[in-house]
């Protein structure tokens, strides 16, 4: 991944934590103006689209197109919801953010509560049986308590 991506990553989960939430709906201008003022990064909005494409065909993000319906029957586009995904969290780990740790934990409370909101566990885990899921949840969290 280059250094765009990263930086777009790393200010997509800094709007995360702002939000106070294990996920975010940021417009393309609020990114760019935050690239630009904490990484110097100058891109235009079809490059942050092409990023947060490229980081989501990676499995480190999930995106959840919203659309609201109007009287009249057309469809406004509204900003899409964005998550990071175990192995998006473990790479920020990886790369030592700071936060990513308790927003990683925050996550696998989100995912044991059983909440039926998006993201739900299969937008956030990797597809495997509920065996190995359980087993993999029990693992990350023994992995995460051992970190603190």
């Amino acid at each position: 991944m280059n250094a765009t991506k990263n930086a777009v990553l790393i200010t997509i989960f800094a709007l995360t934590q702002r939000s106070g939430k294990h996920y975010t709906s940021p417009f393309w201008w609020h990114v760019q103006s935050l690239l630009l003022k904490y990484h110097n990064v100058k891109v235009k909005r079809r490059w942050i689209f092409q990023c947060l494409r490229d980081i989501c065909e990676t499995g480190l993000i999930n995106r959840l197109e919203r659309k609201a319906p109007q009287v009249d029957g057309r469809f406004i586009q509204e900003p899409g919801l964005i998550s990071f995904t175990i192995q998006g969290m473990k790479y920020l780990v990886k790369k030592r953010v700071g936060g990513a740790l308790g927003l990683l934990k925050q996550m696998m409370k989100w995912v044991k509560k059983g909440d039926r909101r998006w993201p739900a566990e299969k937008d956030i885990a990797p597809a495997c049986t509920p065996a190995q899921r359980k087993a993999n949840l029990e693992r990350l969290a023994s992995i995460v308590d051992a970190l603190v």
